[in-house]
Protein backbone atom coordinates (compact mmCIF):
# COMPACT_ATOMS: atom_id res chain seq x y z
CA UNK A 1 0.00 0.00 0.00
CA UNK A 2 1.41 3.40 -0.99
CA UNK A 3 0.72 5.16 2.31
CA UNK A 4 2.40 8.50 1.43
CA UNK A 5 0.34 8.80 -1.76
CA UNK A 6 -2.86 7.86 0.03
CA UNK A 7 -2.08 10.34 2.79
CA UNK A 8 -1.71 13.15 0.25
CA UNK A 9 -5.08 12.27 -1.27
CA UNK A 10 -6.89 11.64 2.01
CA UNK A 11 -9.68 13.98 3.05
CA UNK A 12 -8.33 15.82 6.08
CA UNK A 13 -11.66 16.00 7.89
CA UNK A 14 -12.46 12.32 7.38
CA UNK A 15 -8.97 11.27 8.45
CA UNK A 16 -9.20 13.53 11.48
CA UNK A 17 -12.54 12.01 12.47
CA UNK A 18 -11.12 8.50 12.11
CA UNK A 19 -8.12 9.38 14.24
CA UNK A 20 -10.39 10.87 16.90
CA UNK A 21 -12.54 7.71 16.96
CA UNK A 22 -9.40 5.55 17.22
CA UNK A 23 -8.00 7.70 20.02
CA UNK A 24 -11.27 7.59 21.94
CA UNK A 25 -11.54 3.82 21.55
CA UNK A 26 -7.97 3.42 22.80
CA UNK A 27 -8.72 5.73 25.75
CA UNK A 28 -5.80 8.02 24.90
CA UNK A 29 -6.04 11.67 25.88
CA UNK A 30 -5.24 14.50 23.50
CA UNK A 31 -2.34 15.46 25.75
CA UNK A 32 -0.75 12.00 25.43
CA UNK A 33 -1.31 11.96 21.66
CA UNK A 34 0.26 15.40 21.33
CA UNK A 35 3.29 14.31 23.34
CA UNK A 36 3.78 11.29 21.06
CA UNK A 37 4.24 13.54 18.01
CA UNK A 38 6.00 16.33 19.90
CA UNK A 39 3.24 18.88 19.51
CA UNK A 40 0.79 20.90 21.60
CA UNK A 41 -2.68 19.58 22.48
CA UNK A 42 -4.18 22.23 20.19
CA UNK A 43 -2.39 20.54 17.28
CA UNK A 44 -4.26 17.29 17.96
CA UNK A 45 -7.51 19.29 18.16
CA UNK A 46 -6.75 20.83 14.76
CA UNK A 47 -5.83 17.46 13.23
CA UNK A 48 -9.03 15.83 14.47
CA UNK A 49 -11.10 18.71 13.13
CA UNK A 50 -9.38 18.42 9.75
CA UNK A 51 -7.92 21.92 9.99
CA UNK A 52 -4.33 20.71 9.94
CA UNK A 53 -2.83 17.99 7.77
CA UNK A 54 -0.33 15.66 9.37
CA UNK A 55 2.84 14.12 8.01
CA UNK A 56 3.57 10.46 7.44
CA UNK A 57 5.74 10.06 10.54
CA UNK A 58 3.07 11.73 12.67
CA UNK A 59 0.37 9.43 11.27
CA UNK A 60 2.53 6.36 11.91
CA UNK A 61 3.22 7.46 15.49
CA UNK A 62 -0.46 8.09 16.27
CA UNK A 63 -1.55 4.78 14.69
CA UNK A 64 1.01 2.89 16.79
CA UNK A 65 -0.25 4.71 19.89
CA UNK A 66 -3.90 3.92 19.10
CA UNK A 67 -3.25 0.30 18.09
CA UNK A 68 -4.57 0.66 14.53
CA UNK A 69 -2.94 0.20 11.14
CA UNK A 70 -2.06 3.09 8.84
CA UNK A 71 -3.79 1.24 6.02
CA UNK A 72 -7.10 1.18 7.89
CA UNK A 73 -6.89 4.88 8.60
CA UNK A 74 -6.32 5.68 4.94
CA UNK A 75 -8.47 3.07 3.19
CA UNK A 76 -11.60 4.48 1.57
CA UNK A 77 -13.87 1.68 2.84
CA UNK A 78 -12.85 2.01 6.50
CA UNK A 79 -15.91 2.25 8.77
CA UNK A 80 -15.84 5.08 11.30
CA UNK A 81 -18.04 4.42 14.33
CA UNK A 82 -17.65 5.77 17.86
CA UNK A 83 -19.82 3.86 20.34
CA UNK A 84 -18.31 5.58 23.39
CA UNK A 85 -20.97 8.33 23.60
CA UNK A 86 -23.75 5.70 23.63
CA UNK A 87 -22.09 3.79 26.46
CA UNK A 88 -21.36 6.99 28.36
CA UNK A 89 -25.07 7.71 28.48
CA UNK A 90 -25.39 4.62 30.67
CA UNK A 91 -22.40 5.71 32.80
CA UNK A 92 -20.71 2.34 32.27
CA UNK A 93 -17.71 2.66 29.98
CA UNK A 94 -15.85 5.23 32.08
CA UNK A 95 -16.72 3.92 35.56
CA UNK A 96 -15.58 0.31 35.02
CA UNK A 97 -12.34 -0.62 33.17
CA UNK A 98 -13.73 -4.07 32.34
CA UNK A 99 -16.86 -2.50 30.83
CA UNK A 100 -14.63 -0.12 28.89
CA UNK A 101 -12.70 -3.09 27.52
CA UNK A 102 -15.95 -4.72 26.36
CA UNK A 103 -16.98 -1.43 24.73
CA UNK A 104 -13.73 -1.16 22.78
CA UNK A 105 -13.83 -4.82 21.77
CA UNK A 106 -17.38 -4.53 20.46
CA UNK A 107 -16.58 -1.37 18.49
CA UNK A 108 -13.39 -2.79 17.01
CA UNK A 109 -14.99 -6.11 16.06
CA UNK A 110 -18.15 -4.57 14.60
CA UNK A 111 -16.39 -1.99 12.46
CA UNK A 112 -13.86 -4.52 11.14
CA UNK A 113 -16.70 -6.96 10.42
CA UNK A 114 -18.63 -4.40 8.33
CA UNK A 115 -15.47 -3.38 6.45
CA UNK A 116 -14.75 -6.97 5.44
CA UNK A 117 -18.37 -7.57 4.47
CA UNK A 118 -18.18 -4.64 2.08
CA UNK A 119 -14.86 -5.72 0.60
CA UNK A 120 -16.17 -9.26 0.10
CA UNK A 121 -19.55 -8.08 -1.22
CA UNK A 122 -21.30 -9.97 1.60
CA UNK A 123 -23.53 -7.43 3.39
CA UNK A 124 -25.69 -8.62 6.26
CA UNK A 125 -29.26 -7.55 5.56
CA UNK A 126 -31.08 -6.99 8.89
CA UNK A 127 -34.56 -8.31 9.61
CA UNK A 128 -35.41 -6.46 12.80
CA UNK A 129 -38.80 -6.41 14.49
CA UNK A 130 -40.02 -2.90 15.37
CA UNK A 131 -38.82 -1.62 18.78
CA UNK A 132 -41.21 -1.60 21.72
CA UNK A 133 -41.73 1.13 24.30
CA UNK A 134 -41.73 0.06 27.95
CA UNK A 135 -44.70 1.42 29.87
CA UNK A 136 -44.05 2.49 33.44
CA UNK A 137 -44.77 -0.27 35.94
CA UNK A 138 -45.51 -2.88 33.26
CA UNK A 139 -42.05 -4.20 32.39
CA UNK A 140 -42.66 -7.87 33.39
CA UNK A 141 -45.97 -8.15 31.53
CA UNK A 142 -44.60 -6.39 28.45
CA UNK A 143 -41.50 -8.58 28.46
CA UNK A 144 -43.63 -11.74 28.50
CA UNK A 145 -45.68 -10.39 25.58
CA UNK A 146 -42.60 -9.34 23.61
CA UNK A 147 -40.99 -12.75 24.05
CA UNK A 148 -44.18 -14.52 22.93
CA UNK A 149 -44.46 -12.29 19.86
CA UNK A 150 -40.83 -12.87 18.90
CA UNK A 151 -41.27 -16.61 19.32
CA UNK A 152 -44.30 -16.43 17.01
CA UNK A 153 -42.33 -14.36 14.49
CA UNK A 154 -39.57 -16.98 14.47
CA UNK A 155 -42.03 -19.90 14.33
CA UNK A 156 -40.78 -21.40 17.58
CA UNK A 157 -44.11 -22.13 19.23
CA UNK A 158 -43.47 -23.36 22.78
CA UNK A 159 -40.40 -25.41 21.91
CA UNK A 160 -37.07 -25.07 23.73
CA UNK A 161 -34.31 -23.21 21.87
CA UNK A 162 -31.22 -25.43 21.63
CA UNK A 163 -29.05 -22.80 19.90
CA UNK A 164 -30.23 -19.24 20.51
CA UNK A 165 -27.03 -17.65 19.24
CA UNK A 166 -27.38 -19.13 15.77
CA UNK A 167 -31.05 -18.17 15.71
CA UNK A 168 -30.32 -14.53 16.55
CA UNK A 169 -27.74 -14.29 13.82
CA UNK A 170 -29.48 -16.25 11.07
CA UNK A 171 -33.08 -15.08 11.58
CA UNK A 172 -32.79 -11.55 13.01
CA UNK A 173 -29.49 -10.82 11.22
CA UNK A 174 -27.95 -9.23 14.29
CA UNK A 175 -24.15 -9.08 14.30
CA UNK A 176 -23.01 -11.47 16.99
CA UNK A 177 -19.53 -11.86 18.51
CA UNK A 178 -18.34 -14.59 20.87
CA UNK A 179 -14.99 -13.38 22.15
CA UNK A 180 -12.99 -13.59 25.41
CA UNK A 181 -13.94 -10.99 28.03
CA UNK A 182 -13.07 -10.48 31.70
CA UNK A 183 -14.93 -13.05 33.81
CA UNK A 184 -17.11 -10.42 35.49
CA UNK A 185 -18.47 -9.20 32.12
CA UNK A 186 -21.14 -11.37 30.53
CA UNK A 187 -21.67 -9.40 27.34
CA UNK A 188 -22.54 -6.09 25.70
CA UNK A 189 -25.09 -4.66 23.29
CA UNK A 190 -25.05 -1.63 20.99
CA UNK A 191 -26.94 -0.42 17.95
CA UNK A 192 -25.60 2.13 15.47
CA UNK A 193 -26.93 3.18 12.08
CA UNK A 194 -23.59 2.40 10.41
CA UNK A 195 -23.15 -1.13 11.78
CA UNK A 196 -26.65 -2.12 12.91
CA UNK A 197 -27.36 -4.06 16.09
CA UNK A 198 -24.44 -5.92 17.69
CA UNK A 199 -24.26 -8.33 20.62
CA UNK A 200 -21.02 -9.41 22.28
CA UNK A 201 -20.90 -12.63 24.34
CA UNK A 202 -18.15 -13.78 26.67
CA UNK A 203 -16.50 -16.83 25.05
CA UNK A 204 -15.16 -17.92 28.44
CA UNK A 205 -18.62 -18.54 29.88
CA UNK A 206 -20.53 -21.81 29.69
CA UNK A 207 -23.04 -22.28 26.82
CA UNK A 208 -26.12 -21.93 29.04
CA UNK A 209 -24.78 -18.66 30.41
CA UNK A 210 -23.93 -17.46 26.91
CA UNK A 211 -27.50 -18.17 25.82
CA UNK A 212 -28.88 -16.28 28.81
CA UNK A 213 -26.63 -13.29 28.06
CA UNK A 214 -27.71 -13.32 24.42
CA UNK A 215 -31.38 -13.40 25.43
CA UNK A 216 -30.87 -10.57 27.94
CA UNK A 217 -29.10 -8.36 25.38
CA UNK A 218 -31.79 -9.23 22.85
CA UNK A 219 -34.27 -7.83 25.35
CA UNK A 220 -32.44 -4.49 25.20
CA UNK A 221 -32.49 -4.67 21.41
CA UNK A 222 -36.27 -5.14 21.49
CA UNK A 223 -36.76 -1.80 23.26
CA UNK A 224 -33.81 0.46 22.42
CA UNK A 225 -31.96 1.05 19.14
CA UNK A 226 -30.09 4.16 20.27
CA UNK A 227 -28.15 3.36 23.45
CA UNK A 228 -25.71 0.66 24.55
CA UNK A 229 -25.28 -1.68 27.51
CA UNK A 230 -22.61 -3.78 29.18
CA UNK A 231 -23.95 -6.71 31.21
CA UNK A 232 -21.98 -7.50 34.36
CA UNK A 233 -22.20 -10.91 35.98
CA UNK A 234 -23.22 -9.28 39.26
CA UNK A 235 -25.67 -6.79 37.73
CA UNK A 236 -28.78 -5.78 39.63
CA UNK A 237 -32.09 -5.31 37.89
CA UNK A 238 -33.65 -2.26 39.51
CA UNK A 239 -33.83 -0.21 36.32
CA UNK A 240 -37.03 -0.80 34.22
CA UNK A 241 -34.95 -1.52 31.11
CA UNK A 242 -32.96 -4.15 33.02
CA UNK A 243 -36.12 -5.62 34.50
CA UNK A 244 -37.56 -5.91 31.01
CA UNK A 245 -34.40 -7.53 29.59
CA UNK A 246 -34.17 -9.99 32.47
CA UNK A 247 -37.82 -11.05 32.25
CA UNK A 248 -37.65 -11.15 28.45
CA UNK A 249 -34.71 -13.56 28.63
CA UNK A 250 -36.65 -15.86 30.98
CA UNK A 251 -39.78 -15.81 28.84
CA UNK A 252 -37.91 -16.30 25.56
CA UNK A 253 -35.89 -19.28 26.77
CA UNK A 254 -38.63 -20.74 28.98
CA UNK A 255 -42.14 -19.88 27.71
CA UNK A 256 -44.66 -19.97 30.55
CA UNK A 257 -47.11 -22.53 29.05
CA UNK A 258 -44.31 -24.98 28.28
CA UNK A 259 -42.72 -24.58 31.72
CA UNK A 260 -46.04 -25.12 33.49
CA UNK A 261 -46.75 -28.19 31.39
CA UNK A 262 -43.31 -29.71 32.03
CA UNK A 263 -43.58 -28.83 35.73
CA UNK A 264 -46.89 -30.73 36.00
CA UNK A 265 -45.45 -33.75 34.20
CA UNK A 266 -42.39 -33.94 36.43
CA UNK A 267 -44.45 -33.39 39.59
CA UNK A 268 -46.96 -36.11 38.69
CA UNK A 269 -44.22 -38.55 37.73
CA UNK A 270 -42.35 -38.20 41.03
CA UNK A 271 -45.21 -37.24 43.34
CA UNK A 272 -43.52 -33.93 44.06
CA UNK A 273 -41.15 -31.53 42.34
CA UNK A 274 -37.69 -32.62 43.47
CA UNK A 275 -34.21 -31.12 42.88
CA UNK A 276 -33.72 -33.85 40.30
CA UNK A 277 -36.79 -32.60 38.45
CA UNK A 278 -35.36 -29.07 38.53
CA UNK A 279 -32.18 -30.30 36.84
CA UNK A 280 -34.25 -32.13 34.22
CA UNK A 281 -36.24 -28.96 33.59
CA UNK A 282 -33.04 -26.95 33.09
CA UNK A 283 -31.72 -29.56 30.66
CA UNK A 284 -34.98 -29.55 28.72
CA UNK A 285 -34.84 -25.79 28.13
CA UNK A 286 -31.05 -25.53 27.71
CA UNK A 287 -30.65 -23.16 30.66
CA UNK A 288 -28.79 -23.23 33.95
CA UNK A 289 -30.40 -24.69 37.06
CA UNK A 290 -30.49 -21.23 38.62
CA UNK A 291 -32.28 -19.78 35.56
CA UNK A 292 -34.84 -22.60 35.72
CA UNK A 293 -35.42 -22.03 39.44
CA UNK A 294 -35.80 -18.27 38.98
CA UNK A 295 -38.33 -18.87 36.22
CA UNK A 296 -40.36 -21.16 38.47
CA UNK A 297 -40.32 -18.40 41.08
CA UNK A 298 -41.51 -15.86 38.49
CA UNK A 299 -44.41 -18.15 37.56
CA UNK A 300 -45.18 -18.77 41.26
CA UNK A 301 -44.53 -22.48 40.90
CA UNK A 302 -41.74 -22.00 43.45
CA UNK A 303 -41.79 -19.69 46.43
CA UNK A 304 -39.28 -16.87 46.30
CA UNK A 305 -36.00 -17.88 47.89
CA UNK A 306 -36.31 -21.53 46.87
CA UNK A 307 -33.10 -21.49 44.85
CA UNK A 308 -31.14 -20.03 47.76
CA UNK A 309 -32.61 -22.74 50.02
CA UNK A 310 -31.52 -25.43 47.55
CA UNK A 311 -28.02 -23.96 47.44
CA UNK A 312 -27.85 -23.98 51.22
CA UNK A 313 -28.93 -27.62 51.16
CA UNK A 314 -26.03 -28.57 48.89
CA UNK A 315 -27.33 -28.14 45.33
CA UNK A 316 -24.06 -27.02 43.76
CA UNK A 317 -22.35 -27.55 40.40
CA UNK A 318 -20.97 -30.95 41.40
CA UNK A 319 -24.39 -32.14 42.56
CA UNK A 320 -25.97 -30.96 39.33
CA UNK A 321 -23.38 -32.86 37.27
CA UNK A 322 -24.10 -35.96 39.30
CA UNK A 323 -27.83 -35.72 38.66
CA UNK A 324 -27.54 -34.79 35.01
CA UNK A 325 -24.82 -37.26 34.11
CA UNK A 326 -22.71 -35.04 31.84
CA UNK A 327 -23.89 -31.78 33.41
CA UNK A 328 -25.90 -28.84 32.14
CA UNK A 329 -22.88 -26.73 31.26
CA UNK A 330 -20.44 -28.07 28.72
CA UNK A 331 -17.01 -26.55 28.33
CA UNK A 332 -17.05 -23.02 26.90
CA UNK A 333 -16.96 -22.76 23.14
CA UNK A 334 -13.70 -21.57 21.63
CA UNK A 335 -13.50 -17.95 20.59
CA UNK A 336 -12.92 -19.12 17.03
CA UNK A 337 -14.27 -22.63 16.52
CA UNK A 338 -16.68 -24.40 18.83
CA UNK A 339 -20.32 -25.13 19.44
CA UNK A 340 -21.30 -21.93 17.67
CA UNK A 341 -19.34 -20.52 14.73
CA UNK A 342 -20.25 -16.82 14.33
CA UNK A 343 -20.56 -15.39 10.85
CA UNK A 344 -17.90 -12.90 11.97
CA UNK A 345 -15.39 -15.74 12.15
CA UNK A 346 -16.48 -17.06 8.78
CA UNK A 347 -16.07 -13.62 7.18
CA UNK A 348 -12.62 -13.21 8.75
CA UNK A 349 -11.47 -16.60 7.46
CA UNK A 350 -12.86 -15.87 3.99
CA UNK A 351 -11.04 -12.51 3.93
CA UNK A 352 -7.81 -14.28 4.90
CA UNK A 353 -8.25 -16.89 2.16
CA UNK A 354 -8.72 -14.09 -0.39
CA UNK A 355 -5.61 -12.36 0.99
CA UNK A 356 -7.55 -9.28 2.08
CA UNK A 357 -6.05 -9.55 5.57
CA UNK A 358 -2.82 -11.06 6.89
CA UNK A 359 -2.50 -13.96 9.30
CA UNK A 360 -1.60 -11.44 12.01
CA UNK A 361 -4.78 -9.44 11.33
CA UNK A 362 -6.81 -12.66 11.41
CA UNK A 363 -5.29 -13.51 14.80
CA UNK A 364 -6.22 -10.08 16.16
CA UNK A 365 -9.77 -10.34 14.84
CA UNK A 366 -10.30 -13.76 16.41
CA UNK A 367 -8.40 -12.76 19.56
CA UNK A 368 -6.11 -15.76 19.28
CA UNK A 369 -2.35 -16.04 19.59
CA UNK A 370 -0.32 -16.52 16.43
CA UNK A 371 0.37 -20.17 17.30
CA UNK A 372 -3.34 -20.82 17.99
CA UNK A 373 -4.24 -19.13 14.71
CA UNK A 374 -1.77 -21.25 12.75
CA UNK A 375 -3.11 -24.41 14.44
CA UNK A 376 -6.65 -23.34 13.54
CA UNK A 377 -5.73 -22.75 9.89
CA UNK A 378 -3.90 -26.08 9.70
CA UNK A 379 -6.92 -27.83 11.21
CA UNK A 380 -9.29 -26.17 8.74
CA UNK A 381 -6.98 -27.14 5.85
CA UNK A 382 -7.04 -30.75 7.06
CA UNK A 383 -10.84 -30.70 7.17
CA UNK A 384 -11.01 -29.26 3.65
CA UNK A 385 -8.62 -31.94 2.37
CA UNK A 386 -10.73 -34.63 4.06
CA UNK A 387 -13.89 -33.33 2.40
CA UNK A 388 -12.18 -33.12 -1.00
CA UNK A 389 -10.87 -36.68 -0.63
CA UNK A 390 -14.31 -37.93 0.38
CA UNK A 391 -15.95 -36.15 -2.56
CA UNK A 392 -13.40 -37.63 -4.94
CA UNK A 393 -13.93 -41.11 -3.51
CA UNK A 394 -17.70 -40.75 -3.73
CA UNK A 395 -17.42 -39.50 -7.29
CA UNK A 396 -15.30 -42.50 -8.28
CA UNK A 397 -17.72 -44.89 -6.62
CA UNK A 398 -20.68 -43.34 -8.44
CA UNK A 399 -18.82 -43.44 -11.76
CA UNK A 400 -17.95 -47.09 -11.26
CA UNK A 401 -21.56 -47.91 -10.44
CA UNK A 402 -22.77 -46.16 -13.61
CA UNK A 403 -20.27 -48.07 -15.74
CA UNK A 404 -21.37 -51.38 -14.26
CA UNK A 405 -25.03 -50.48 -14.82
CA UNK A 406 -24.31 -49.60 -18.43
CA UNK A 407 -22.52 -52.90 -18.96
Amino acid sequence: MNAPGLLDRADARELGARLKAARTAAEVTQEVAAARIGAARTTIVAIERGDRRLGGEELLALCELYGVSVGRMLRADTVRVDLAPQFRRTAQAEADPAAGEATRLLQESATRYVELERRLGRPLEPDYPPPRRIQRGQAPEQAEDAAAELRARLGLGQSPIPDLLSLIESELRIRLFVLPLPARISGAYACHEEIGACILINANHAPTRQAWTAAHELGHFMTDRHSAEVLRADAGFDDPAEQFANRFASALLMPAPAVRSRFRELTEAQGRFSPRALVYLALAFHVSVEAAARRLEQLRLFKKGTFEALQAAGLNAAAVRGIAGNGTDAAPASAAVGRFLPRYTQIALEAYEQELISEGELARMLHLGRIETRELLDELDAWIDAVDDAQGLNGSAIGEAVRHAGA
